[in-house]
């Protein structure tokens, strides 16, 4: 569990095994920390009522198709494909296969150097 800075190294068409949905499947890369290099994987179901989840991806990823909004998935593909982004991880119970696994729950923009490093000390008179 977690927040990772991740670049989406890979992202293809499929459809969902069980009814046949289409859907994107998204590879990311871990690029920092101590987990960096290792992959994580999302789907993003391609129906109406779940393209907030693409489009929370978009935004994360400082897409222009988050903005101008896009619905054909070559497009999508070719934009996300290297961008990066943070992606949340969490743990859950997956009772189809017994077992705890990791999924992203959701997406941010990266936290850029400003906002994350510390200012200098301030002076004391002294000084």
């Amino acid at each position: 569990t977690g927040r990772y800075t991740v670049e989406i190294s890979k992202i293809e068409e499929t459809t969902s095994s069980k009814k046949g949905t289409p859907m994107l499947k998204v590879q990311f890369k871990i690029v920092d920390g101590e987990h960096k290099g290792r992959i994580l994987f999302d789907q993003l179901v391609l129906q109406k009522n779940a393209y907030w989840k693409i489009k929370t991806l978009l935004k994360a990823a400082k897409s222009p198709l988050a903005e101008t909004g896009c619905e054909k998935e070559q497009e999508i593909i070719n934009d996300l494909t290297g961008r990066k982004l943070s992606v949340y991880v969490e743990t859950a119970y997956n009772e189809e296969f017994d077992k705890t696994q990791s999924r992203c729950s959701n997406y941010a923009e990266v936290e850029t150097a400003s906002t994350t490093t510390k200012s200098a000390p301030k002076k004391t008179p002294f000084e």
